[in-house]
């Protein structure tokens, strides 16, 4: 669902779980090696993974890692 068909909740919801995973990883919480243990490869940041293409493999290893830190 494109970004502007979500809901104000949902908008809300997803960009608060961008900000803390960035937090995250400027914190070096979470690192390649941290990521390698999602099976998400070839990344270090999280711009790695927002700048996939396929767009479907970036949204597949951001929710990945979402469940993870849920």
């Amino acid at each position: 669902m494109p970004a502007a068909h979500l809901s104000p909740h949902s908008l809300d919801a997803l960009l608060c779980r961008l900000v803390f995973t960035c937090y995250l990883f400027d914190r070096h919480i979470i690192d390649r090696a941290y990521l390698e243990s999602l099976s998400i490869q070839n990344a270090s940041h999280l711009r790695d993974i927002l700048s996939r293409v396929p767009r479907t493999q970036a949204k597949e290893e951001l929710y990945k890692l979402f469940g993870q830190l849920g």
